[in-house]
């Protein structure tokens, strides 16, 4: 491969999950000269045994592990980001805790670094679940996009960035507190990559894997996901724009939800009297809208869904 990574993941009480993400990446860091960055968001190193046993187990890569006590995202991925910077390889790689990489994952990357002119590389999650799903829940969709396109955005489940593009013109570029709580917080800060100058491209084939857990296959979870998604999103433009500007922006799509989403919303109801699942279907596109219209005001009149502090108490 040649290519040398620091490799990063945030974390917080998910030790069995962060040993299988952590196993994953050992085979894929062949030679020496990487490093893999630890940060427990807690108050306690609930987490340093899963690390000390991967360390051992490949004492030619350099393990960091660190706590950041102040719970939140945003604090967590800035001292994550901050000991990464430290680090000798030229290249920062972000996966989640509850995620595995694929075999072949860093040789994709590697060959995207080759072959693209990218300060950033984005790649895909393919979400693992059961066959039997509930009948009114929607599963993540994994995001697809053609090989080499350029994108606006990117997320820390799947990425990797040029160590010296935040050396340069996005010189102290950080996770907003913004979204400490909230969620969104490594949207934001790809959208900012892309505003100063970067360039994403997305890899295609470097992919990861997430098994969704039972608690987040139900109605809610999704609920709480989409109005945590569109505050999100009013309160990265309320922060860029002003106030003023994000009214005049959403009104229009908050007409077109409205109308759209209830009208779905009743259209499946009738549907389903005929054909169950596509009738549940469009009834779970319907509530998306509606429920997104919750989080835009939410986020507009600064009472964003925040499932993080509950976390943090």
């Amino acid at each position: 491969m040649g290519k040398r990574f620091t490799v990063m993941i945030c974390t917080r009480r998910r030790q069995e999950q962060l040993y299988a993400c952590l196993r994953s990446l050992l085979p894929q860091l062949d030679g020496s000269g990487h490093v893999v960055v630890v940060v427990e968001n807690d108050s306690a190193e609930y987490s340093r045994r899963v690390v000390d046993e991967c360390s051992r187990a490949r004492p030619d890569v350099t393990f960091i592990y660190a706590l950041e006590t102040e719970v939140g995202l945003s604090s967590v991925r800035n001292k994550c980001l901050t000991l990464a910077l430290e680090q000798a390889p030229e290249w920062l790689v972000f996966i989640d805790d509850d995620e595995t990489a694929r075999p072949g994952w860093l040789e994709a990357v590697a060959r995207g670094i080759d072959t693209f002119d990218a300060d950033v590389l984005a790649g895909p999650v393919q979400y693992v679940l059961p066959k039997e799903l509930p009948l009114f829940y929607q599963p993540p969709k994994p995001l697809r996009n053609a090989h080499g396109k350029v994108m606006k955005s990117a997320a820390t489940h799947n990425a990797a960035m040029r160590k010296a593009f935040l050396g340069g013109q996005a010189e102290g570029l950080r996770f907003d507190p913004l979204f400490q709580f909230l969620g969104g917080e490594d949207v934001a800060f790809f959208r900012r990559v892309t505003a100063v100058g970067g360039r994403i491209i997305w890899l295609d084939d470097a992919v990861v894997e997430e098994i969704v857990v039972p608690s987040r296959i139900c109605l809610s979870h999704n609920f709480a996901c989409w109005q945590r998604g569109a505050s999100s999103v009013m309160v990265e433009i309320i922060a860029e724009k002003g106030r003023l500007s994000a009214l005049f922006r959403f009104m229009p799509r908050i007409v077109e939800a409205t109308v759209f989403g209830f009208a779905m919303t009743l259209a499946g109801a009738v549907i389903m009297i005929f054909t169950r699942r596509k009738g549940v279907d469009i009834i779970l596109r319907g509530l998306k809208k509606v429920v997104a219209i919750v989080g835009w005001f939410r986020g507009f009149f600064g009472l964003s869904p925040q499932p993080y502090r509950r976390d943090a108490a």
